[in-house]
């Protein structure tokens, strides 16, 4: 069953949710639970109404994996009371990899992003290194070739820098002069957040096309730093993404 957004239907779920807890009598269980990988031990926890909020996390190293064979996850629970001591898990699998080694994916969106130099009008060259304190242009440019709903942008940023509100009283406002004329591919956002390390966008419909958004970001420490890959999604139907490959950008 799928309700309507709003307060009252929130507060319905909630409630509905409740009464089902305590038909099942979920906050007297009382079991302990134990995870094997290749029916090998990897971690148990005890869940009882004391540890009924706690957590337990366990990371399990690449190398313990088989490569090119399936791996078996296993659960195995002993309960410590006649209730019915149901438990219910989901899986996350990830990996991480060297910035530079990150592929592009296109999965429904493709995105691109690169940084400029101001004087650099068509965006033709865009660079990976620059001195502390000169401010550059961050473009970013996403094909999208079926209409989507609900999409978030998220662009990174490397560390060494900070991207330049202009909304701030006390910012270069001269810089309004350096907006290029987008020419009916600008992205207008419903929703920007301007982050430390990233800039954030929400766009509640996208109809098919090309768009375009660009801000400005300002160096600030020197150093090699890694730069993440800007990535777009439907928030609801996560598998519909796209993102840039990864990089390393230098301030000097």
């Amino acid at each position: 069953m799928v309700l309507g957004g709003s307060t009252q239907n929130t507060a319905l779920v909630i409630d509905t949710l409740t009464d089902y807890l305590e038909w099942k009598k979920e906050t007297k269980s009382n079991f302990t639970l134990e995870i094997l990988v290749n029916d090998k031990k990897e971690g148990q926890f005890t869940f009882n109404p004391q540890t009924i909020l706690d957590q337990f996390s366990k990371e399990i190293p690449i190398k313990n994996f088989k490569i090119n064979s399936n791996n078996v996850i296993t659960f195995k629970k002993e309960n410590h009371n006649k209730e019915t001591n149901a438990y219910y898990y989901d899986l996350s699998l990830r990996y991480y990899l060297k910035a530079d080694k990150i592929p592009p994916r296109d999965e429904g969106f493709n995105i691109k992003r690169g940084f400029y130099r101001l004087e650099d009008k068509e965006n033709k060259n865009p660079i990976k290194k620059v001195k502390v304190g000169e401010i550059l242009r961050a473009n970013i440019q996403i094909i999208v070739p079926k209409t989507r709903n609900f999409v978030m942008i998220e662009d990174f940023i490397p560390a060494g820098m900070e991207i330049v509100n202009l909304d701030l009283a006390t910012e270069q406002k001269s810089l309004r002069l350096q907006e290029r004329e987008l020419k009916g591919r600008e992205l207008i956002p419903d929703f920007k957040e301007i982050r430390d390390d990233r800039l954030f966008l929400y766009v509640e419909r996208l109809e098919p096309g090309v768009y375009e958004f660009e801000y400005f970001v300002r160096p600030l420490i020197k150093g090699k730093f890694i730069h993440l890959p800007a990535q777009v999604l439907e928030m609801y139907f996560p598998e519909n993404f796209g993102r840039t490959s990864g990089d390393y950008f230098e301030i000097e």
